[in-house]
This record gives C-alpha cells, structure tokens and sequence, in this order.
C-alpha cells in the first residue's frame, strides 16, 4: 500500500475530482460512511443508543467527514451530538451541516456558545476528533491549540478522522496534538502518522478506502510503501529440494571483541537460523575462544586484525556481515576491503561508526545493507538526532543516496530507503524488542538472506518483517524475553512458509 505526505494526498483528491470527474461531495460520503462502519465494528460504544457521543467538526473538510458520520450515527439511533468548532468553509461541508441541522442534530456552536459547548464537550464519553485533517503546516494557533488541550484533558475515547487533530508533515514533539486511541486514515497512508515523536498520539491506526481510483493510489511516481507482514509471503522463495548447505549461501561474519561476545553469536546464529547453509564467524583472537565455546552450527575462525586484508579470499563468499560488538582498532582496512570485494552484505553496529569515517569515499554500489539506529544514522550523516527524529524518511533517503546502500533506520517504526528513494515504512511498535541484542538479530537475518540470493532490498525488508513477527512469537510463548530467545523463533516463522 502506498503512503503519501499532504501534497500526494492533496493531489490524488484533487484528480479524483478534475479528471474522473467524482465531485468532493461524493468522497466525503464515503468517507464518513465508511469511518463510521469501522467504529461500528471496532468501538463498542458506536453500537449502544444509552451511550452519548460527540463529534467535534473543524471548518474544512475533516469536519464535513464528521459531519456525515454524525448524521450516520443519529440514523441509526445513537445519542449523537454536535460541536462547532467554527465557521464552515467548505461547500461539501457546509452541505452536510445544513442536512444535521434539518434532522435536527443537537449542534452547538463554539464560537456562539462556547460555555454550553465545553459543558458538551465534557459530558460525553466518547469525541470524534474532526477538526483538522492534511491541511495542517506547523503548530496549531492558539484557539484550536486550546480545544486540543482541551480534549486530551477528558476521559474520553478519541477518535480522530484521517489525522490526530495538528498532526502534519511538519509535525515536532512540541506541536499541540489530540491524542488518539484510534486514528481512522482516509483514503491512502499518511508519513506523518508515522513519525517518531507522533506515532504513540495515533493509537491504532485503520486504513479505510473511499473511492479513489486505483491509478492515483497505485501511482507508481509515489515513492512510499507501507510494509505489512501478508508481504512475508510475497518476498519469501521457496528452497529448492535438491537444495545443499554448499548452495544455501555462504556468509563471512566478522565480529566480536573481548567483552562483546554475545553481538557475533546472536548475529550469526540469527543468520543460520535464516536458511543460510554455512556461516563463517571470524572472531579476533583475543574473543575466540569465548566466541567459539558459545556457537555449535556456526564455524568459528581465529581472525587477527593486523593481518593484511587483501590475503582474504572473499570469491569462497556470498556475502559478509560485519560490525556487531567488532571494535574499532585495526578494523577499517578489513571494512574497506569488504565494501571493495563487490560481495552483498550487511554493515551493522561498530562498522557503522567506521563507515562514517569515510564519508567521502564510501560507495557500496547498491550492495550493502546499513541497520543504523537514530544515533548511528546521526553520526552517518554528520547531524543530530532530533534531526533525524523529525524526518527518519529523509535521514533514510539522505543515507541511502550517500552510501549508495539499501538503509534500514531502525526504531518503533522502521525505515526502509534505497538511493533511488524509495522507502518503505514497518509499523511494528514492538516495545518487547526495545533489548540488548535484538538489532545484532536482525542483522543476522538480513545477512542470511543475502547470502541465500536475495537482492539487498528485497533481504531487508523480509528481514525486517521475519524479526518482527519471530518477535512476536517469542513473546506469546515467553513474556518479555531477551534477545537469545529470538533465533529459535526465526526458523518458525521460515517454517510457516514452507511447501
């Protein structure tokens, strides 16, 4: 599913209406009518008459949306009122307030009455949020941002229409904000639900289409896709049944240093369980015993970093990963032989830090994989984190161009971006992954499929898919677990897709 930013969404309304000729009118119907469908399905409160609700119309066409999914409601005889937030200034809204109005909807005016609608507004145990949809650039003024504080102060369900009421595409943490517990997207994805800082004011978030045609939301000229785990099915290959370890990939991991054993074991234990036939662990020889005594599957190798790089034969590999609890002294000439070899691979962790050493110079043309964190991608790109914070689809795109590398920022929600620009969005609000390790994890994986043929894009973002959802099986049968309870997972959730 592709996911736009105001302007895309603006234009595919925009289109819909010039050149298919779908009067606004008619999106507006559909959207209230299928918002309100949803909250019947989702809400408990939407299907009893004894339970008042309200629903707070902004002056553009989110508040027509609420507009019409009041009239849905008070059709279906629920307790439904009304609050104005101001003048009506769209025509299609303007049409359905004067319909609510006929049928006589209790609506109040908060401009008219504002004591009679903060009485109303208290009063009821459940507020639509229709006050602001796309159109917002920058923090709310001060009377909306008021109403906003307003509604968070409640005790009440919220739910918002398309956006959480003064989210936009320049959203910051400070902004004024609604606070959702459900968020009812209209149409297409928006990226600001996504930010960082937004993501937990949206609550669950529902994707609802109201009639746009599938040219404009399918506009392959749409740079960004939301992931979802149904795609596990799509990008995973089955393994050929005169398959062999010799023929599963073969993938040199280099990692590991005294006092941060357990970053290589996780990684390339991580990347066995990844059906990946044969994993090469090349520990330092300070580390390897420690290393070797924790790894059975995986082949552990003596690795000196003062050795000369160029004796490596990289040609008995499909793939490296590096960087997992490496170190730093006597690892860059062994990077840059690496990123040279025109292997696929997997640059994590200690050689992220090493990789933005050499900014100027580095191009992994198109090959490698980057998994950095906020802070990682901030010393990748010379910047701060809450730069990246505030736009993690830009800090992706930025990377992703300068290192000529498929980057994964990783976080509640992930990014995926190639340099071509293209990126791709993971919803997996996982707090249970927030542990040491769980990112030495999903190298791993990332770097087993590499190692098994897939393209740098396509291994991460069923990396990134597979670790979620092992994740997530790992906690319904552990509780909160710890990174090493992982891998057993990775090869289930391989298992569900096989034959």
């Amino acid at each position: 599913m592709k996911i736009v930013d105001s302007a895309n969404m603006s234009r595919i309304d925009s289109l819909a209406q010039s050149e298919y000729g779908i009067p606004g009118g008619i999106l507006m119907e559909n959207a209230g009518i299928k918002a309100y469908g949803v909250c019947r399905e989702l809400i408990e409160e939407f299907s009893d008459p004894h339970i008042p609700l309200l629903f707070v119309a902004g002056s553009g066409n989110n508040g027509g949306d609420a507009l019409v999914m009041a009239r849905q409601a008070f059709l279906d005889n629920l307790n439904v009122a009304v609050l104005l937030a101001g003048p009506v200034k769209s025509d299609a809204a303007a049409a359905n307030l004067n319909i609510a109005q006929k049928l006589k909807i209790p609506v109040v005016s908060l401009c008219d009455e504002p004591e009679k609608a903060r009485e109303l507004l208290h009063s009821r145990p459940v507020v639509v949020d229709g006050l602001f949809g796309t159109g917002v650039s920058g923090p709310l003024r001060q009377g909306p941002a008021e109403l906003v504080e307003e509604i968070n102060s409640l005790n009440a369900t919220v739910v918002s229409i398309d956006l959480p009421s003064g989210l936009g595409d320049e959203f910051r943490q400070d902004f004024p904000l609604v606070h959702a517990d459900y968020t009812l997207c209209l149409g297409l994805p928006k990226r600001c639900l996504y930010l960082p800082h937004a993501r937990k004011h949206c609550g669950r978030i529902v994707h609802i289409r109201i009639g746009f045609p599938a040219p404009l939301v399918g506009d392959p000229g749409i740079p960004g896709e939301l992931l979802d785990y149904w795609e596990i099915e799509r990008l995973i290959r089955p393994i050929p049944i005169d398959a062999h370890k010799g023929t599963r990939g073969r993938l040199a991991v280099f990692a590991g240093d005294i006092g941060t054993t357990g970053a290589p074991v996780l990684a390339s234990e991580s990347a066995a369980r990844s059906r990946c036939g044969l994993v090469y662990l090349f520990a330092e020889q300070t580390a390897y015993l420690a290393v070797a005594s924790k790894v059975v599957s995986v082949m552990a190798k003596r690795w000196n970093c003062s050795d000369d790089p160029s004796g490596f034969d990289t040609r008995m590999y499909d793939a490296y990963l590096a960087g997992p609890g490496w170190g730093f002294e006597g690892r860059l000439p062994w990077l840059e032989m690496l990123m040279r070899s025109g292997l696929k691979g997997v640059l994590d962790a200690d050689a992220l830090t090493l990789l933005s050493t050499r900014r100027e110079a580095a191009d992994l043309q198109g090959k490698a994989v980057l998994t950095p964190h906020p802070g990682e991608i901030a010393r990748l790109l010379d910047t701060g984190i809450e730069d990246i914070q505030n736009d993690p689809v830009g800090a992706a795109q930025q990377a992703a161009s300068m290192y000529n590398a498929i980057t994964v920022l990783k976080g509640h929600v992930t990014t995926i971006c190639d340099p071509a620009g293209k990126f791709r969005l993971f919803d997996g609000s996982n707090p249970v992954l927030g542990t040491g390790g769980s990112g030495d994890v999903l190298a791993g994986i990332i770097a087993g499929l590499l190692s098994g043929g897939y393209e740098a894009t396509e291994a991460a973002c069923l990396g990134v898919l597979v670790h979620a959802k092992a994740a997530r099986m790992t906690y319904e049968e552990r509780g909160w677990f710890l990174a090493e309870d992982i891998p057993p997972y990775i090869s289930k959730v391989f298992a569900e897709y096989d034959g």
